[in-house]
């Protein structure tokens, strides 16, 4: 992906949203956790987080759920943070005016994108 532009992009199973909290590259697993929504059917916000057009779901650039409207706001800490609400987020750096995505998530796949 050639960078420049502020845009969506789309490939297989990888969606490019734009840039996060840090300014920086975020590709997630084109799947909400909650519902497997296409998470490209949803919108980037203004604080960099990305809002699953089903039920507004919200995830910051590391895949971790930070806003669930629909619940109590005792509920809603214990319930983002579960892990099974995490979205699957892939490893990005920009080099030589292109956008390089990792195609492996989780743990280790940020250091071996290095």
């Amino acid at each position: 992906m050639r960078i420049g532009q502020q845009l969506c992009s789309y490939w297989e199973r990888i969606w490019c949203c734009g840039r996060g909290e840090r300014g920086n590259w975020v590709c997630f697993e084109d799947q909400c956790p909650h519902r497997l929504v296409p998470l490209s059917e949803g919108r980037l916000e203004t604080d960099g987080t990305l809002q699953c057009a089903y039920h507004a779901w919200r995830f910051n650039s590391k895949g971790e759920c930070v806003k669930i409207p629909q619940a109590e706001p005792e509920q809603e800490k214990k319930l983002c943070s579960n892990e099974r609400a995490r979205a699957k987020v892939f490893p990005t750096q920009e080099k030589h005016g292109l956008l390089w995505v990792w195609g492996e998530s989780g743990a280790d796949a940020h250091l071996e994108s290095l």
